[in-house]
């Protein structure tokens, strides 16, 4: 499991961190890659989960009322 940490602001202009989570498969009993990367996670450094948006650089709360904007 990877994270790496986003810089945003939040719905207030406030600056926040944004924690993408990735998990890998170990596959090297099988052909081909050693690893493949399953579907990204995402929460604030608080704890909070969040959910990506259309926009790649927009996510929001799971409630849908606060959204979080990429620096």
């Amino acid at each position: 499991m990877s994270t790496e940490q986003l810089h945003a602001k939040g719905p207030n202009g406030e600056s926040c961190i944004i924690e993408r989570i990735s998990a890998s498969i170990d596959t090297s009993n099988l052909s081909g890659r050693s690893s493949l990367t399953g579907l990204a996670s995402y929460r604030l450094a608080t704890g909070e989960r969040l959910n990506p948006t259309e926009d790649p650089k927009v996510f929001a709360s799971l409630d849908g009322q606060r959204r979080y904007s990429l620096t």
